[in-house]
């Protein structure tokens, strides 16, 4: 009995030996995270981990996972804590314009700053490779958000000679990342039950629906505005007079409308014609009152002068 109590003493002491061995051994790293999270294109973005292990030497690797499962090097350090991580430029530039190392080795301390972070994907997972004497294990998993500003354009079919009862569709294309929410304005009024919708189907379209048309997109990257689409509507043909070849072209519209200034270019027109039938009418009538008056006075102009015809016999000196 005393030989089995012995042997489970020894087992426990040669368990503890071992277990401080392996934490005397084991390496310790603080992963910090990312400054900021979440970054805008364009912006800058830091990552961050400290050793605090004993070990006078280290490998650590700084990868990102690419949407295929594999890994890609961007910062190696294999050196003493006095040397300097190596990084790699070639795959930086798919990422950023280019990396800088801001952390302090001799503080146990790693950093390095994504210069300009490109568009590449919304979301973006990394992890940090540790190992020493051959032992490995992945220290942490982080994930970084890519946010690009929205941008919103509108796309119709058609926009004029639109009557009613025909089918309009308006298309609102938007880039941004993450996905914007759209949401759509008539005559400056939010659409209710449109919101989020890229298309704007109106089956059968009413004279109340004309008017002006636009999409906003926001993410948190920004808010864009799209520009503005008119449409303007016109009764069919045969549902009356009034108005007939007149659109209508929304609450927003202002001015006459296409009938109206038919109107009015007709009805100058007519005036013109007026105007020039009468000055032919009276130039003709003063063209043969100027006749009669020389006939009239003929005889009365002649007598004078064969009234006093020099005489005969007269000499002219």
């Amino acid at each position: 009995m005393e030989c089995v109590r012995m042997y489970y003493i020894l087992l426990s002491l040669l368990i503890v030996a071992i277990k401080d061995k392996v934490s005397g051994d084991a390496v310790d790293i603080k992963f910090e995270g990312i400054e900021p999270q979440t970054v805008l294109v364009g912006d800058n973005v830091t990552f961050r981990w400290r050793y605090t292990g004993s070990q006078k030497s280290l490998l650590t690797q700084f990868n990102v996972l690419e949407d295929s499962g594999s890994k890609t090097q961007l910062i190696y350090y294999a050196f003493g804590l006095d040397g300097k991580p190596e990084l790699y430029p070639a795959v930086i530039e798919k990422y950023a314009t280019m990396a800088n190392w801001t952390g302090d080795i001799s503080k146990k301390e790693f950093a390095f700053t994504l210069m300009e972070v490109k568009e590449f994907s919304h979301k973006k997972n990394f992890s940090l490779h540790i190992e020493h004497d051959g032992n490995i294990r992945e220290d942490a998993y982080t994930t970084l958000f890519i946010s690009v500003p929205p941008e919103a354009q509108l796309l119709a079919e058609k926009t004029t000679n639109v009557s009613v009862g025909d089918r309009v569709t308006i298309q609102c294309t938007v880039k941004g990342r993450p996905p914007p929410k759209i949401s759509w304005y008539h005559d400056n009024t939010l659409v209710p039950g449109k919101n989020g919708r890229y298309l704007f189907n109106q089956k059968e379209i009413e004279l109340k629906d004309a008017g002006s048309y636009r999409c906003d997109a926001n993410n948190n990257a920004g808010e864009n505005k799209s520009e503005v689409i008119r449409i303007a509507v016109h009764k069919k043909p045969g549902e009356g007079d009034k108005d007939k070849d007149n659109p209508i072209v929304g609450k927003s519209s202002g001015g006459l409308g296409g009938g109206a200034i038919a109107g009015i270019v007709i009805a100058i027109i007519v005036i013109v014609i007026v105007l020039i039938v009468v000055v032919v009418w009276m130039k003709k009538r003063s063209g043969r009152s100027s006749k009669k008056t020389p006939t009239v006075n003929d005889d009365e102009g002649k007598s004078p002068m064969v009234s006093n015809p020099p005489e005969k016999d007269q000499v002219w000196l």
